[in-house]
C-alpha cells in the first residue's frame, strides 16, 4: 500500500478558519523527510508504472495544492516554510522526472521562487538587448521576459515553460554582450534553443523577407529564397528543446513557410516565360531605338560580341533594355531599326562617340588635350 505522508494537509477545509496556514508553519524538515522517504518506498515497490505515474502525480497535486494555499495566505516572508515547499517540487522534479507532471500549471508561489533566482541573469539580458542595433529584436523577446517573468496570477505557465525559461535565461546569460557579434549569437542561441515563438516566427520572417526584396529580379529572389532554405535546414537545434509543444519546430516552420515561397515564385516565373514576358527588369536608356539599335551594328562589326547570333542579340536587347519612348521594344522593331540606320542616325551616333572620346583624353591624356587647344588657338606654333 502507497503511503500519503501528506494527507494531513490533503482537506483544508476540514481544518478551522486560518488552519491552512498553521498547519503549513508545522511543515517541518522532518516531515518532509518522511514524505521523501515515501516517494522513495512507491519507486522501489512492486506497484506497475501506470499506479506509480498516478501516485505521483497525486503527489504533486498535493503538493501544489499546499504551495497555492501557503501562496493566498499571504504570508510570503515565512521563508524556511516556503523553502521547504520549493525543495519537495525540486526533489520530485529531478529524481522522478518520469512520473513528473510536466504539463501541470505551476504554483505562484514556485514562480515567485524562480523568479528571484533568475533576477541577476534577467537584468543582464535586458541590458545586453539595449546595446544591441536592432530595435525589434529587443521588444519581442522583452516581452517575451515580462510574460514569462511576470508574478500576475492571471498568467498561468506550466513546469514546462518554466523549465525553458530558465535553461534559455541561462544560455542567453552567458553571451558577452560587450563582442561585436553579440546579436548574432543571441539570434543563434534562440533558434538553437528552438525558440518557436509567434512573434520571434514573425520577426524571422521579416528579416528573410527584407533580403529577398533586395533581389534585382524574380530569378535573383529565388536564388536567394533557395540559399536561405539550405541555411535554415543546416542550422543545430537541440531536439529535447521547445518553446511550444503545441506549434512546430521553428526549423520546421520557417522551412514550411519558404518552400511555400519558392513554390509562388517559381510558378510566377513560368507564367511570365510561357506569356512570352521577361523576368527581369528593364534598364533604360537615354537613345532612340534608332541610334541604340546601330551603335549595336558598331559593335557587332567590330566583333565586340564574338560570332553571336544577331537574332539572340535582338531578342536580348529587346528583354532588358527600353528608351523614353518605348517602355517595350520588339525584337523585330529592335532588327529593323539594326538594318535601316540613315546617315542623320549615324551623325548622331557619331557626335555621341566623338563625347565619350573627348572624355577619355581629358580623363586619362590631359597632355594631349592641352596640345589641342594651344593648337587650336594658336595654329603658327610647332
Amino acid at each position: 500500500m502507497l503511503r500519503n505522508e501528506l494527507s494531513i494537509f490533503q482537506d483544508p477545509g476540514s481544518l478551522p478558519e486560518g488552519g491552512v496556514c498553521a498547519a503549513l508553519i508545522e511543515l517541518t524538515p522532518g516531515i518532509c523527510a518522511r514524505v521523501r522517504r515515501s516517494w522513495e518506498d512507491a519507486v522501489l515497490s512492486e506497484a506497475p508504472e501506470h499506479i506509480l505515474v498516478r501516485y505521483f502525480h497525486y503527489q504533486l497535486d498535493s503538493v501544489f495544492a499546499i504551495a497555492n494555499s501557503y501562496y493566498k495566505c499571504g504570508n510570503k516572508t515565512e521563508e524556511p516554510a516556503w523553502q521547504l515547499i520549493v525543495n519537495l517540487i525540486d526533489h520530485l522534479h529531478v529524481y522522478y522526472s518520469c512520473y513528473f507532471n510536466c504539463k501541470a500549471i505551476s504554483p505562484d508561489l514556485y514562480r515567485l521562487h524562480v523568479s528571484k533566482q533568475l533576477k541577476s541573469k534577467v537584468d543582464l539580458v535586458k541590458n545586453g538587448l539595449n546595446t544591441m542595433n536592432d530595435a525589434a529584436l529587443g521588444d519581442m523577446f522583452l516581452k517575451y521576459l515580462n510574460h514569462a517573468g511576470c508574478l500576475d496570477q492571471s498568467i498561468k505557465l506550466s513546469f514546462q515553460n518554466l523549465d525553458y525559461f530558465i535553461r534559455l535565461i541561462n544560455n542567453l546569460a552567458g553571451i558577452d554582450y560587450s563582442l561585436g557579434n553579440a546579436e548574432e549569437l543571441f539570434l543563434n542561441e534562440l533558434f538553437q534553443s528552438n525558440f518557436n515563438h509567434l512573434s520571434f516566427f514573425v520577426y524571422l520572417q521579416q528579416q528573410l523577407s527584407t533580403k529577398q526584396e533586395q533581389a534585382l529580379n524574380p530569378a535573383e529572389k529565388l536564388t536567394t529564397m533557395r540559399e536561405q532554405q539550405a541555411a535554415i535546414c543546416s542550422r543545430p537545434v537541440i531536439a529535447t528543446l521547445i518553446y511550444d509543444e503545441a506549434w512546430p519546430s521553428l526549423k520546421t516552420m520557417l522551412g514550411c513557410w519558404l518552400e511555400e515561397a519558392i513554390h509562388f515564385t517559381e510558378q510566377s516565373i513560368d507564367d511570365a516565360l510561357k506569356n512570352g514576358e521577361s523576368i527581369f527588369p528593364k534598364i533604360p536608356v537615354e537613345l532612340p531605338v534608332a541610334h541604340f539599335a546601330y551603335l549595336t551594328h558598331l559593335f557587332v562589326d567590330e566583333n565586340i560580341f564574338g560570332n553571336q547570333n544577331l537574332k539572340v542579340l535582338f531578342r536580348f536587347f529587346a528583354d532588358h533594355f527600353q528608351t523614353k519612348r518605348q517602355p517595350a521594344i520588339s525584337p523585330g522593331g529592335f532588327s529593323k531599326a539594326y538594318y535601316s540606320a540613315d546617315q542623320q542616325t549615324a551623325a548622331r551616333v557619331r557626335a555621341l562617340l566623338e563625347k565619350m572620346l573627348t572624355r577619355i583624353k581629358r580623363d586619362f591624356f590631359p597632355v594631349m588635350v592641352a596640345v589641342s587647344i594651344t593648337a587650336h588657338f594658336y595654329p603658327g606654333m610647332h
